[in-house]
């Protein structure tokens, strides 16, 4: 049928554009309609558009419209590099020094650096330089009361306010940059920078501090310390012997040297170097809280109790001896005084987030109160957002509240904070696996295996994550190895009868299933058991 001649209406007459995806439902419409209908819905589509409708651009016009297009990405490009511009200013840029102040340093007169530091910080009290330059100045004199509380208040600023700190490290750079021959600006340096986990260019401030006077024993300290947050052990080692060498009746040297034992788990050796800090000074009453954490640590608590009463006597305010004393009465059993105890240490240090961590491990999570922990770790982790223990631990109580995704990022948080804790991937490993993520728990503990390959648990929990993502021969190797470690371990011996049943070994699994059962029932594993003895019902052994 031709439109114009059967009396269509005119396409250029009456235009009509049709939607998109909507033609063959138009189309069966109007065919039930008959022919002509169909004939003028085909010819109602947009025509296309004649060359003299088109505006003429002149050449010029047209290649400018083509480049000012894409102007609108570099708006964002520009607040990038602005922010990036801010961000290099805020942490490397110059800032103003008292001369005064700088010409103590250089000079090497401590008593007057201390002074000066301290009408700064009466002029300044949001200020953290001058706590810094206090500590330098203490460190120096040998006043170590003083300089536990420049420490303690930077630890804690460092939970509340991060870019302060970067404030010092711009202070210490820039006289670095005035006196670049004053082995003093160098360890002040180097103090700033391990305070805001720059460790590398914090051994670099280190190295030349010692460079220039290789003499000095607080570079060498110094040095230490960046190795031992570095858990370079060996090189922390040794440069805390020549500390101790080279000034030997210097206690900080000692308290140094003790801290990398610790780390190192060596708590007797730790014991004993905290020991001759007490000698060398007596009235110090964070060494003997120093030396009570190290026993704590070797598990002897009432030696502890004492060192950290001695601690409270020596210093009344101190909230961090209260604190720890009330950690040792928790794993007592001797709640009602903890409870008191972390009361008293939290009314004398509101921002002092230890006390809300510890408390929430050895009362809450004891006791089973995982609401009430979860408060307490929030709360932790408000003061100091950098706690990997923290995170950990109220990432443990949102698993036992089935809160298996928030447990998850918890623990994944707590991962990125300290990736050297093999407990804390083992863990995540745990809440992956409940989460029906198989696969990363197989991840999971593979980490925690490479940072503790002793770990028997690990390689049990692997074989449970292998066998649910049916890798039944990678299992029975790690129940395998799981038992060589730990022949007690009840989870290994279950997780490899649950490979033998699956790869068709029905006798040596029946007799893993019964070997599960029976240390289950001694272990009282009553879960454990249960589930070894519907796994032997099912073999018809029961």
């Amino acid at each position: 049928m031709d439109p114009e001649v059967d009396g269509a209406p005119n396409v250029e007459a009456r235009p009509y554009r049709m939607r998109r995806g909507r033609s063959f439902r138009r189309y069966r419409a109007v065919a039930r309609r008959g022919p002509e209908r169909l004939a003028r819905a085909a010819f109602q589509l947009k025509p296309p558009r004649r060359r003299e409708a088109i505006p003429r651009v002149e050449p010029a016009q047209g290649r400018k419209a083509k480049h000012f297009r894409f102007l609108w990405l570099l708006v964002p490009l520009a607040a990038l590099a602005v922010a990036g511009g801010i961000r290099v200013w805020q942490r490397y840029g110059p800032v103003p020094i008292d001369p005064a102040l700088e010409q103590a340093i250089v000079a090497g007169d401590w008593a007057q650096v201390l002074s000066l530091a301290e009408a700064w910080q009466m002029r300044d009290p949001a200020a953290l330089t001058p706590a810094l330059v206090a500590d330098e100045a203490c460190t120096r004199l040998g006043e170590p009361g003083l300089r536990h509380v420049a420490k303690r208040y930077l630890t804690h600023a460092e939970a509340r306010d991060r870019p302060e700190l970067w404030s010092c490290v711009r202070w210490a750079r820039t006289l670095v940059r005035h006196q670049p021959g004053c082995s003093a600006a160098h360890c002040l340096a180097a103090s700033a920078l391990i305070w805001v986990g720059e460790y590398s260019a914090a051994l670099k401030a280190a190295d030349e501090a010692i460079r220039l006077v290789p003499v000095d024993a607080r570079p060498y300290e110094l040095r230490a310390a960046a190795h031992t947050f570095r858990h370079e052990y060996d090189e922390a080692l040794a440069d805390a012997a020549k500390a101790v060498e080279l000034a030997p009746r210097d206690a900080l040297a000692y308290a140094t040297r003790a801290y990398v034992f610790y780390d190192r788990q060596e708590y007797d050796r730790a014991i004993a170097d905290y020991t001759t800090e007490i000698g060398l000074n007596p009235r110090d009453a964070e060494a003997y809280a120093d030396r009570g954490i190290a026993y704590d640590a070797n598990k002897e608590f009432d030696q502890a109790i004492a060192d950290f009463t001695r601690a409270i006597e020596l210093d009344p305010q101190s909230a961090r001896a209260r604190s720890l004393r009330a950690s040792d009465y928790a794993r007592k059993g001797e709640f009602t005084k903890a409870r008191a105890e972390w009361d008293a240490a939290i009314e004398l240090d509101p921002t002092d987030w230890t006390a809300y961590r510890e408390r929430g491990y050895l009362i809450d999570l004891k006791r089973g109160w995982y609401a009430e922990a979860i408060r307490d770790f929030t709360k932790a982790i408000e003061l100091d957002q950098w706690s990997a223990a923290a995170y950990a631990g109220r990432g443990y109580a949102y698993g036992k509240l089935y809160y298996y995704e928030r447990s998850v990022e918890d623990y994944d948080r707590a991962t990125r904070l300290d990736p050297w804790d093999a407990d804390i991937w083992y863990r995540l490993g745990i809440a992956h696996g409940r989460n029906h993520s198989h696969g990363a728990a197989v991840s999971d503990f593979t980490k925690a295996i490479e940072l503790d390959p002793n770990n028997a648990d690990a390689y049990a929990s692997r074989a449970w994550a292998h066998c649910n993502v049916h890798m039944f021969e990678r299992a029975l190797t790690d129940a395998d190895r799981a038992i060589a470690l730990d022949p007690r371990n009840t989870e290994a011996h279950y997780e490899r009868g649950a490979a033998l049943r699956q790869t068709g070994r029905r006798r040596e699994a029946i007799m893993a299933f019964r070997e599960a059962l029976y240390l289950a029932i001694t272990q009282h594993l009553d879960i454990t058991a249960d589930d070894a003895r519907n796994e032997l019902r099912k073999l018809g052994a029961g």
